[in-house]
């Protein structure tokens, strides 16, 4: 069903509040007034930054590079713009700073193979 097709069932939906918390093709969950909440499931989304936390971690860990370029190889990997970047970042500063703590490259390197580390 295309963009259209769901947006038409949606609108000649009879009980909207039946309809919440069902998630259409796109990704996005319907709230009780039955209109889509987002395009992204919240897992998806602490999994992307969790795994943009390790790489920022990783990146940050050599004092040579500077912070700009950090942020744009981010970009470049998770292909978001780097204020998007920027603002997971500052966002997750506490999961950082625990990250850099622990700093386990060998087990990232497990969790996220594709990668190179």
């Amino acid at each position: 069903m295309g963009i259209r097709g769901i947006r038409i069932s949606r609108m000649i939906s009879a009980d909207p509040v039946a309809d919440a918390g069902r998630t259409d093709a796109i990704g996005g969950v319907h709230n009780k007034t039955g209109h889509r909440t987002g395009g992204r499931l919240p897992d998806l989304i602490m999994a992307r930054n969790r795994h943009l936390m390790c790489r920022f971690v990783y990146w940050n860990q050599n004092p040579g590079l500077k912070y700009e370029w950090v942020v744009s190889q981010l970009s470049r990997e998770f292909y978001l713009s780097p204020s998007t970047v920027g603002q997971i970042i500052a966002a997750n500063v506490d999961q950082i700073v625990q990250l850099r703590a622990q700093k386990n490259i060998a087990a990232w390197k497990r969790e996220y193979d594709f990668f190179r580390w």
